[in-house]
């Protein structure tokens, strides 16, 4: 159990990134509850994905089969899911991402089942959509919209933005929204899977992370009906690409057919988007919208282990997983 410490970075490890990428120094102080986020009868065999809502954090544990859901002070709430039983659809196999919509339904993308599982805010029966094998990628990189509900790569092979939403109670598949050429991916494999993540930022913008092309596309959305009105692009610092494809290149060498992704995972908010790249020493990069080419970085105190994901709020908290807890830190942004 961790006691409540601090931590300042500024000690020098950090890799030579050019002045052109504007990147922010920051200090954090790490807060962790006593305990940590972990009641004393609950462990976290997988944390894979986390979620914040309010003063709520759901946690993937993908080898449990389950999600957790704990108070920011790390008071134990409830478990959803449990031991797969057999005959019963609402069953989580494998939770890897969960995300809040702006209502407080928790979404879960369970690749194990092939689902993506919606559980209301306010209690009730899991909604549970199957999605086609090959959609997989659907529930390890998928966004929450307001009013389309999830939203992820479509299985068909027209290269389809597929958009699950809610229909008289039970989960609506599909609603699909044509992608125009230069985001074809071409079918959703297990590569893909690995490489190609969305979230929702503001009310009708898609965030799509294209990790083999290193690239991050903002597609804006019409609602009735389902449509895409505007594609652009957001830049990513120079030396955040050149890491990240060393990186991937390094991991693949002299591995046939071996796929790196270059990226834990990717959630977009109002004001930007939160990277988690696969590189040393970074746990985040947050890109805001408005400022191409600006970057504020996460850099990881050499004493401290790798984080599994980490996001950051509006408010400047950061929030890393690590195998078994998940800690708080305040970034304060110098200069």
């Amino acid at each position: 159990m961790a006691a409540w410490t601090t931590w300042a970075c500024g000690d020098g490890r950090r890799p030579d990134v050019a002045s052109s990428s504007n990147v922010v120094a920051q200090e954090m102080v790490r807060e962790l509850p006593p305990g940590g986020i972990m009641a004393d009868d609950v462990f976290l065999e997988s944390a894979d994905g986390f979620d914040l809502f309010g003063d709520t954090i759901a946690i993937a544990d993908r080898l449990a089969g389950r999600i957790q859901l704990f108070r920011s002070d790390g008071e134990h709430l409830a478990t959803l899911g449990g031991p797969l039983g057999p005959g019963d659809p609402d069953v989580l196999r494998s939770p890897m991402r969960v995300q809040f919509a702006p209502d407080g339904a928790l979404w879960v993308g369970d690749p194990g089942r092939a689902s993506i599982v919606r559980f209301p805010s306010g209690g009730g029966e899991p909604q549970t959509a199957r999605l086609p094998g090959a959609a997989i990628a659907t529930t390890v990189g998928f966004g929450v919209d307001q009013v389309l509900g999830a939203i992820g790569l479509s299985a068909q092979p027209g290269f389809l933005l597929a958009a699950y939403g809610l229909a008289d109670g039970s989960l609506n598949i599909p609603n699909e929204v044509p992608l125009p050429q230069e985001l074809a991916f071409g079918p959703v494999d297990r590569i893909s899977a690995q490489h190609v993540v969305m979230s929702v930022g503001r009310e009708g913008e898609v965030i799509l992370l294209d990790g083999i092309r290193t690239t991050l596309w903002r597609i804006e959305l019409e609602y009735a009906p389902p449509r895409i009105v505007r594609i652009s692009r957001i830049a990513i610092p120079d030396w955040l690409v050149e890491m990240t494809r060393a990186e991937m290149e390094r991991i693949v060498e002299g591995r046939p057919g071996v796929s790196a992704p270059g990226f834990k995972d990717m959630r977009a908010g109002e004001r930007g988007v939160w990277l988690v790249p696969a590189i040393d020493p970074v746990d985040g990069v947050f890109l805001p919208y408005e400022e191409d080419g600006r970057a504020t970085v996460l850099w990881r105190d050499p004493q401290r282990r790798e984080a599994w994901s980490s996001r950051i709020l509006d408010d400047d908290t950061a929030w890393l997983m690590f195998p078994g807890s998940l800690m708080r830190f305040t970034v304060a942004v110098e200069g």
